[in-house]
């Protein structure tokens, strides 16, 4: 069964463990836009720890506060690690030069053009975080 929250920032659903995050169409990205999306998405993880799959075709712009905000422990509280699944090339643009490469967030992340790639990754990290935590 799928929980599933929705407002007009994001839509978010968690299935078989995973929470897949969608931004919704023309979402600009302040440093509020961003701590709102974290708190909106803590509240639905209820304490949770999970993989995220982040759909962002929707966002046309992210200032540097909230790039930064994102790769910081609070942005990123309540996922184990990120996969971006980038289907356009403004996206994928976006993402690359203003989130991945200068923020160097302290979580496990990679973008990709396929969501069953998207998928094979998490399973392979998470697989691999837990043995971590075991041993």
């Amino acid at each position: 069964m799928k929980e599933v929250f929705e407002n007009g920032m994001v839509k978010m659903e968690i299935s078989n463990g995973v929470l897949f995050q969608y931004y919704k169409e023309g979402l600009s990205f302040n440093l509020d836009v961003s701590k709102q999306v974290a708190a909106d998405r803590l509240r639905f993880l209820n304490g949770r720890c999970c993989p995220v799959i982040v759909f962002n075709e929707g966002i046309v712009d992210m200032d540097i506060a909230s790039r930064d905000f994102f790769a910081s422990e609070e942005g990123f509280k309540g996922l184990s690690i990120v996969a971006f699944v980038e289907t356009m090339h403004t996206s994928k643009v976006l993402i690359s030069f203003s989130f991945l490469e200068p923020s160097n967030p302290e979580i496990n992340f990679i973008s990709f053009d396929d969501i069953d790639e998207a998928i094979d990754w998490l399973k392979i990290k998470e697989k691999a975080l837990l043995g971590a935590l075991l041993n």
